[in-house]
């Protein structure tokens, strides 16, 4: 689930999904497979994972988080917003 993700975000831990999730990036920590009923190929799992540098993933993945999960980068997501509304309710004056 979404969130799941986020817990092993936080973790450092890559992991295999079948959810798009769109507030996650396209990485090479996650692996997306099809949501349907076909057997997954392990081989081809095994052979992402061997790809990931354990320590290169896990700095990338505490960077991502920094910047998109921290208590900070949320607030800002969310001023932002309300900035962007209010901007967009504010009414025009007409020259």
């Amino acid at each position: 689930s979404p969130l799941k993700h986020r817990a092993y975000l936080e973790h450092g831990l890559p992991f295999i999904t079948s959810i798009n999730d769109p507030g996650l990036p396209s990485a090479q920590w996650i692996l997306l497979l099809d949501a349907d009923d076909e057997p997954v190929d392990i081989t081809s799992v095994l052979e992402w994972y061997r790809t990931l540098s354990p320590d290169e993933v896990r700095s990338e993945m505490e960077c991502w988080v920094a910047a998109n999960l921290s208590p900070r980068a949320v607030g800002n997501h969310v001023l932002e917003a309300v900035a962007r509304t209010k901007a967009a309710r504010r009414p025009r004056l007409i020259d």
